[in-house]
């Protein structure tokens, strides 16, 4: 059994964080934060996705003040389709 520690807010700040936690849905886990710390966009694809490919399910978060609001998918759909590299481009 591994153990994978949860990294700092911190560590995060500024930078798209990537991992995959093995043993849940076989996905991987892509979380992008702004720099308050507001975690803004996050994706899912099967681990063999490319950050580019067109395979990943995106969900961005919307907020009223510092609270989450809304979450909306790319485009409206919750298919993986879209491409983690272009997020900021799409429709939410």
């Amino acid at each position: 059994m591994h153990h994978h520690a949860i990294p700092n807010v911190s560590d995060l700040q500024n930078r798209t964080f990537h991992t995959s936690f093995p043993g849940t849905d076989g996905l991987q886990l892509r979380l992008d934060y702004d720099t308050n710390n507001n975690l803004i966009y996050l994706g899912r694809a099967a681990a063999s996705a490319q950050d580019s490919d067109p395979a990943w399910r995106i969900v961005k978060y919307i907020y009223s003040n510092t609270n989450v609001a809304a979450t909306r998918f790319a485009d409206g759909s919750a298919e993986f389709t879209k491409s983690w590299t272009l997020r900021a481009t799409y429709s939410y």
